[in-house]
């Protein structure tokens, strides 16, 4: 079922205390859930590259056509409109069953505004039936009949289709700038099922101007009858939403599992404004990842920004996300295997290991933020150097977040990598 609903008034009120874009805000752990990213990160896709998710996900249908939903900007995750999606989603799993009221009577828009307070306009989405978040939005877009026929384009609700492409046009819609996604299970006609809700908002959100709008994992299965040839069935697809203003493309694109680096591939929209993706075996343990995208402008874009994401759902996963307990370094070979850099826990430092070769060639060892700003030098490594091996100290007032560490080579060279650092 689907509501839409536009009212003006124009009030911002700050929603807590702000991590980094896709980390939990303090006193909210737990939201978003996997389930929930997952169905976020799904809808942009859809939002920035309408044509390509229908070919993808939902076959040779004639919706989602261009002259009818051109694409749209990406919407960003809203804690005030996760909270009322996952209230919603309880309660009907608890109490009523699906509608858009709440049990007690309470109209969606009444329950809505009192979590959520700023912006012009809500809309709603609800459903139930489907595990898996794919299928619940490749349910609201298709839209269809009993038969499984979708409803076309701007089809008005009637005696087949009773929602027309409501739910299709509110995920659809460029009024929206904010979402929050509900998940909960409860029983309904003495079957046990999932029940969802898609809360959107017309507010200005706090992460806007963030390049990558969402990340998640999603799980491809070939009895779904999705497997395509960059898609394959039975497999675990990380996948990131990507967006600029000017549509430039990334200068590259990753996800790092386990502290591996991996490339994502354009799969849909446009170079500056799509989503990429990986798809990967599935395997029987818990891996952390997250996705890193550096803009045309060398500018390095994380999300999580802080913390980590967990592939729940993986053979014995259960977990969605952590902050890790320790300083951080992701271990990796880089430069064809000529460096490595590895947190040690016992100094309090980052171990460079760099090939005997390559360490006559260094001048220089510089740690900038995220942003650019020059940190520390280290005008004369060599010294410190044993066996290949430089430790560079961080302080225990080092705040979280992403570094870089530049070296200036004597011939002119600049090797430069990222360091994800949390507490």
């Amino acid at each position: 079922m689907r509501l839409i609903h536009q009212y003006f008034i124009f009030l911002w009120i700050p929603f807590g205390i702000l991590a980094g874009n896709g980390d939990p805000l303090e006193g909210y752990d737990g939201y978003p859930l996997w389930y929930e990213r997952a169905s976020m990160v799904l809808t942009n896709a859809c939002r920035m590259g309408p044509t390509d998710y229908r070919d993808k996900f939902l076959g040779s249908y004639d919706i989602l056509l261009p002259t009818n939903y051109p694409p749209v900007t990406p919407v960003y995750w809203n804690i005030d409109l996760n909270r009322a999606a996952r209230d919603h989603s309880l309660d009907q799993a608890t109490n009523c069953g699906m509608q858009h009221s709440s049990c007690d009577g309470t109209s969606a828009g009444d329950r809505i505004r009192s979590y959520y307070t700023k912006g012009y306009g809500w809309g709603e989405n609800i459903a139930y039936f489907n595990y898996r978040p794919q299928s619940t939005v490749e349910q609201w877009l298709m839209d269809a009949d009993r038969n499984g026929i979708p409803a076309p384009d701007n089809q008005v609700p009637d005696t087949r289709w009773y929602s027309g492409d409501g739910h299709r046009s509110n995920i659809m819609s460029p009024d929206w700038e904010e979402i929050g996604v509900g998940y909960a299970e409860g029983t309904s006609e003495g079957e046990l099922y999932p029940f969802w809700t898609q809360d959107f908002g017309g507010g200005k959100n706090e992460w806007n101007d963030h390049y990558i709008p969402c990340g998640s994992h999603v799980f491809i299965n070939s009895d779904a009858g999705w497997g395509t040839d960059e898609i394959e069935a039975d497999s675990v697809t990380f996948m990131a939403n990507f967006y600029n203003t000017e549509n430039t493309a990334p200068a590259r694109a990753h996800v790092y599992i386990n502290g591996n680096g991996y490339d994502l591939h354009l799969a849909m929209g446009q170079v500056g404004q799509g989503t990429y993706i990986l798809a990967l075996p599935k395997q029987t343990v818990c891996r952390e990842y997250y996705f890193e995208f550096e803009d045309d402008k060398n500018v390095l874009w994380r999300y999580p920004e802080e913390g980590f994401l967990h592939t729940y759902g993986e053979g014995s996963c259960t977990g969605d996300y952590s902050t890790g307990s320790n300083l951080f370094v992701s271990h990796q070979p880089l430069y064809g295997n000529k460096l490595n850099l590895i947190y040690d826990p016992h100094t309090r430092g980052i171990q460079l290991s760099i090939d005997a070769v390559e360490m006559k060639r260094l001048q220089k060892i510089s740690l900038y933020t995220i942003t650019g700003n020059l940190l520390h030098v280290w005008a004369s490594p060599t010294e410190g150097l044993d066996s290949g091996k430089y430790l560079l100290p961080i302080t225990s007032d080092m705040e979280r977040g992403v570094y870089i560490i530049r070296l200036n080579l004597n011939d002119g060279d600049v090797w430069q990598e990222r360091v994800p650092i949390t507490r």
